[in-house]
């Protein structure tokens, strides 16, 4: 018997503008170039570069195995992103994602529980970019949009234990969230989970949840040590970010979660 095979329809170009022009709807409001003031001031500093269409056609095509054109290409990247990191003084050490997305899925440091590692040259920095297939399906889309960019920051050394990802529904916290779930950590005890609970929550009604446009969203928060205070990563879209420990949209209720002894705790 034979089977016939089914061809996935390829969306046109004017297609693909509606599709990433929708797609985009859940990035407006949470972006880091719609930060305003009080945001950019509970964070790590940043840039936003833009990025057109042709620059990341270049990168597509590395992406897919074509390197004939890399060095040009590279030497455009080292043009865009080199003066933000001389401007921060991070030369020699940064972090670089698209405006969507970072290629954590390649910088992973499985040495410490997951945490992107940082760049220490442009051209590793690129090559992760074109690498990752989370930028790469965010690139597919951006080269349709003019808001597409690439965020340059310093890299901030922190403890993964530090990372927490807040849920945010109709203004109000919903869940808060180990963001290294897959992690055990014993200093996390109780003491220490009060003081991150309520830590993240301050930060989180009185800095994030009022200068972000939106009823839905989700913060990622580095709480503060004895160095730094505490501060917001990122913020992404409600619904298409990682549940994290809750395991789905529909578990929130409220409580915080961390992993102690193997197991799910509740604060």
């Amino acid at each position: 018997m034979k089977y016939k095979i089914t061809l996935p329809v390829i969306p046109t170009d004017k297609e693909m503008e509606v599709i990433a022009s929708k797609w985009w709807e859940n990035h407006i409001g949470i972006n880091f170039a719609d930060w305003n003031d009080k945001l950019r001031e509970y964070t790590f500093g940043y840039r936003v570069i833009p990025i057109d269409s042709d620059f990341i056609n270049e990168l597509l095509k590395i992406a897919d195995g074509d390197r004939s054109n890399i060095n040009t290409t590279f030497q455009k990247f080292v043009h865009l992103v080199s003066p933000a990191l001389k401007e921060m003084d991070c030369e020699e050490s940064f972090f670089l994602k698209l405006i969507t997305r970072s290629p954590k899925d390649i910088m992973a440091n499985d040495e410490d529980h997951g945490k992107p590692s940082p760049s220490f040259l442009l051209s590793d920095a690129m090559n992760s970019i074109v690498s990752s297939m989370r930028c790469f399906e965010d690139l597919v889309l951006l080269r349709h949009l003019p808001q597409a960019s690439i965020v340059v920051r310093p890299f901030i050394k922190f403890r993964a234990s530090e990372e927490w990802r807040v849920y945010i529904k109709d203004k109000k916290i919903v869940g808060i969230s180990q963001y290294y779930y897959h992690s055990e950590f014993p200093e996390l005890d109780k003491k220490e989970m009060d003081f991150i609970n309520q830590e993240v929550r301050d930060i989180v009604n009185d800095i994030v949840i009022p200068n972000i446009p939106l009823n839905d969203f989700i913060a990622d928060i580095i709480v503060g040590n004895e160095n730094r205070p505490t501060v917001v990563l990122e913020t992404n879209p409600y619904g298409l970010s990682d549940p994290c420990l809750f395991g789905g949209y529909e578990f929130f209720n409220g409580k915080t979660r961390w992993v102690m002894n193997g197991k799910i705790c509740e604060l």
